[in-house]
């Protein structure tokens, strides 16, 4: 399985169980709810934010295999 369809499928569970999570729960004080919701919202922020790193570490990667290999083919395959 692809690794975005993964990490798309772990996302999106999470943020089923949240808001599952915070539909039922038992709590009746709405302050409560409201730091459910933060939370929640912390978790989505923090998952955006790492995604994010990861895309640019892969493409910094693609970019620099890219730049080798353009390298060995100027140099006519020779590895250094």
């Amino acid at each position: 399985m692809d690794s975005k369809k993964v990490l798309f499928t772990l996302l999106a569970g999470a943020a089923l169980t949240s808001v599952v999570g915070i539909l039922l729960t038992p709590y009746k004080d709405s302050s409560k709810r409201k730091k459910i919701v933060d939370k929640a919202r912390d978790y989505a922020d923090n998952a955006e934010e790492t995604i994010k790193d990861s895309v640019s570490n892969v493409k910094k990667r693609i970019k620099k295999m890219g730049e080798e290999a353009e390298r060995m083919v100027n140099e006519g395959g020779n590895a250094k």
